[in-house]
């Protein structure tokens, strides 16, 4: 019979912890109160143990974007093991943008933004995991946001034009076929939809105007998955503009900035008088169309938890001042810019709305706040060992001795499969859990006796609790490794830029080419400072000397022109529509070809092959010895050229590797 036993370890730990002492004082209605003694990595199984003690929605808020990020993953990790029903997690990303440079958010920013909102909205909303930044921008109100939310069900009377109208405005493109989230197409009868909340696109067929059935399909093979009789569609952007407010911000623009500083938007103000958006087109628009709420006014009955108040406070107060004094650059090189407190929350006004809510701060040292009641949590870091595993085996054979309940939580099957025999070399009682997709589920055969557990999730830092006498270790801790709580998805996103290898060969004046906004001229590389730290970007010019400045790790959008034939190429026009026509001819090229291969192909099925038998256990014991850790792509690679070689037809593949 299997048991739960890292669930049961983690459950136990933290009812005693948080669960505890924290559930008499809500039960007491205590509207804000302090947790601190949280070291590193015992904040996030804290704030788990209070989101579920109180059973309602939490907004977390954090001094920076990568905390979030983390604290988000963590969150889920333990909300995982400490309930069988956890809460939706959600994490708010930053912009990552500056708003001083005529640049907009990406569009995955973009879009998880807006699924986050939209989340907020739901019927249960959850936990939001946001930075300060992220959580002081500016926002038009939840109904404003709530009107480019549409439903749509079957056997409802609504026009497919209509639908495609309501889609444009609110960030979608249309392209075809639909295989990425924020695309659309109509074709005759039937419209093809890939909403951001979705993990699928869905397929609407219609007679006339009536909507006769819904259904989502595999975005590769385009075939029907499951039929559905509600489709929810939120906006790709939490901005979304009509036709009539760009028109209406052209004509305002003249009063809001002087002609010299129109002069500089000549071609933001031609577009949008033709209803058409720019890039950067969210920092200029508040002009005539002021952003007057923030993320408080979607936070209904949500507790608020800040992690480290006063750095938290100390890093808006940099943002902040680090917006203003571009704010002034550009206004003295007479830009058309608005100022930052029309953009984003002050300090003040960001902690004076925070006042509002009810409260849970985290923080290591108690803080002397009358009004806040503390609650203490005991927690202690861990030893980091740089990969020195005599000296942690060392250390685990006390700890264990001493009758300490110890988990290592690692970041792959492999580094925890490969721990589990260190450990049984060392004649150490350990039991290797397998984790679920949900890194909750963890199920190990019951064995007697105390053993060192281990299981596998996306931790960063270790700790000990001990009240508790329970030690949790990382793979961070072990190895020194500091992208391994990241696991394979570092891995994936590193593989996908094909623009690094031959960017060294680009020179100032050579054409490249952006997925997005066409064909452009390379000038260098920028460094732009912004908090703290600064970032190289790329910076291309377009038609009309239009400039957008490409972050370095986002280079995967462009990559080096190169045409046919000695002639120069004409540059593109940022929000114009001649590359989305050249996308379209070169799409139509594309399905020709692609037919013919489909036809070639055909024929190459008919013909038989040698079929290789699958992995037997001799050939995954040799695999599982491999000592380095497989990228992704690696990953990939291997399955389909085994999935080639036990077909029964000829293999037909090339395979590619760079060693660097």
């Amino acid at each position: 019979m299997a048991v739960n036993r890292v669930k049961e370890t983690f459950s136990s730990a933290m009812h005693g912890a948080v669960l505890g002492p924290m559930g008499a004082r809500l039960k007491e209605g205590i509207r804000a109160f302090a947790l601190y003694g949280t070291t590193g990595g015992a904040k996030a199984p804290a704030l788990a143990g209070a989101i579920i003690a109180e059973a309602r929605p939490y907004a977390v808020l954090t001094p920076s974007d990568a905390e979030a990020k983390n604290l988000a993953d963590e969150i889920r990790f333990y909300c995982g093991l400490l309930t069988s029903s956890p809460p939706e997690i959600t994490y708010l990303p930053g912009f990552e943008v500056d708003p001083y440079r005529g640049l907009s958010p990406h569009p995955e920013i973009a879009a998880a933004r807006a699924r986050a909102l939209w989340q907020l909205l739901n019927d249960e909303p959850g936990v939001l995991v946001a930075s300060a930044r992220a959580a002081a921008a500016r926002l038009h109100a939840p109904e404003h946001f709530l009107n480019y939310c549409l439903t749509l069900r079957r056997d409802e009377d609504m026009s497919p034009e209509l639908i495609c109208g309501h889609l444009r405005e609110s960030g979608y493109v249309e392209d075809d076929p639909v295989t990425d989230p924020g695309e659309f197409s109509l074709r005759g009868g039937i419209l093809d939809v890939f909403p951001p909340n979705l993990e699928k696109p869905a397929r609407l067929e219609f007679f006339g105007d009536t909507i006769e059935s819904i259904r989502l399909f595999d975005p590769d093979s385009q075939r029907s998955i499951q039929e559905v009789g509600v489709l929810e569609i939120i906006p790709m952007r939490e901005y979304c503009v009509r036709e009539n407010t760009l028109r209406d911000w052209a004509e305002k623009a003249h009063d809001f900035w002087g002609r010299p500083f129109l002069k500089h938007i000549e071609e933001e103000l031609a577009l949008a008088q033709h209803g058409e958006l720019f890039t950067g087109f969210e920092f200029l628009l508040p002009a005539a169309d002021p952003l007057d709420k923030t993320l408080f006014d979607y936070l209904h009955d949500f507790r608020v938890a800040v992690v480290d108040r006063e750095h938290l406070e100390t890093s808006l107060d940099k943002h902040n001042a680090d917006l203003y004094e571009r704010f002034v650059d550009r206004v003295e090189a007479q830009k058309s810019v608005l100022e930052p407190k029309l953009l984003y929350m002050e300090t003040d006004e960001f902690s004076a709305r925070l006042e509002r809510f009810p409260r849970l701060e985290i923080s290591e040292l108690n803080i002397s706040q009358t009004d806040v009641d503390p609650v203490y949590f005991s927690s202690q870091p861990v030893r980091k060992y740089h990969g020195n595993i005599r000296e942690m085996i060392g250390d685990i054979r006390k700890f264990y001795e001493s009758g300490e309940k110890i988990v290592f939580v690692l970041s792959s099957s492999g580094r925890a499969e490969r721990m589990h025999d260190i450990l049984k070399e060392y004649d150490i009682p350990a039991a290797l859990c397998v984790s679920s997709e949900q890194g909750g589920a963890w199920e190990t055969a019951a064995v007697p006796g105390p053993q060192i557990l281990l299981g596998i999730g996306s931790l960063t830092q270790g700790y000990y609790l001990p009240a508790e006498k329970l030690r949790v270790l990382t793979t961070p801790d072990i190895f020194d490794d500091t992208d391994a709580a990241s696991g394979l998805k570092k891995s994936k996103s590193a593989g996908r830029n094909p623009f690094l290898s031959d960017f060294r060969d680009l020179k100032p004046g050579d054409y490249v080419v952006h997925v997005d906004h066409g064909i452009g001229m390379f000038r260098g590389m920028e460094t732009i400072s912004r908090e703290n730290e600064s970032k190289e970007f790329v910076l291309l010019t377009y038609q009309g000397d239009s400039r957008l400045y490409v972050p370095v790790e986002r280079l995967d959008l462009v990559q080096k022109y190169s045409g046919m034939g000695a002639g120069r190429p004409t540059l593109d026009r940022l929000g114009g529509a001649s590359w989305e026509r050249t996308k379209k001819r070169i799409r139509k090229s594309m399905r020709d070809m692609a037919e013919e291969l489909l036809k070639l192909y055909a024929q190459r099925r008919t013909v038989s092959g040698y079929a290789f038998a699958p992995d037997t256990s001799w050939q995954r014991e040799f695999e599982d010895a491999f000592e380095f850790e497989l990228t992704r792509d690696q990953i990939d690679a291997l399955d389909a050229v085994k999935a080639d070689m036990e077909a029964p037809r000829p293999m037909d593949r090339l395979l590619c590797g760079d060693v660097g």
